[in-house]
């Protein structure tokens, strides 16, 4: 009898929960961006840089062909740029 009455309770909680996360989706504006140009990305190994000269070196060579940083994933070791 108590795991019937629990799991209704569950139940009811959940529904809740879900319809007021729909209402709110609903009844909030959300703004919505649209890229008025097309962004290009650019991912570089950092494995062969050891030295900040060679991270500099390729930080000159990408914005001298028109890349801009975007950011660094440290785990996989990448550089990421955006044009």
């Amino acid at each position: 009898m108590k795991k019937n009455r629990f799991s209704k309770v569950a139940l009811i909680i959940l529904m809740i929960l879900l319809t007021v996360d729909i209402g709110s989706r609903l009844l909030s504006n959300q703004s919505i961006a649209i890229a008025g140009s097309k962004i290009q990305y650019k991912v570089v190994s950092a494995k062969p840089i050891n030295t900040p000269e060679q991270y500099e070196k390729l930080l000159n060579d990408m914005s001298n062909k028109g890349w801009t940083f975007n950011h660094v994933v440290t785990l996989a070791n990448m550089i990421i740029f955006s044009k």
